[in-house]
């Protein structure tokens, strides 16, 4: 039998490539693209109503395009401005 949770998880670093954006905060992250059938929307909405105020959304997707200022009015609609943050791709 496997433990459902490795010790490995249990205290996770930032990945470096997404340092500045966490500042050193708990973080829920997000990583796809922000097509519709993807729920991105779905993603910020849950996250604003689980009202994690000591939390960030950090959401790995693009930034440009019409699927990407969609999701940005979704973070605004929902109060998340400055604890959700698009990224762009990541190395």
């Amino acid at each position: 039998a496997y433990p459902s949770v490795s010790p490995w998880y249990a205290h996770p670093r930032p990945v470096s490539a997404i340092k500045k954006w966490v500042k050193g905060l708990p973080y829920f992250l997000f990583n796809s693209v922000a097509d519709p059938h993807k729920n991105a929307s779905r993603v910020v909405e849950a996250f604003a109503m689980a009202d994690l105020e000591d939390c960030l959304l950090v959401m790995v997707t693009p930034t440009k395009g019409p699927e990407a200022e969609i999701l940005r009015g979704v973070i605004d609609r929902c109060g998340l401005a400055g604890r959700a943050v698009m990224t762009g791709w990541v190395d």
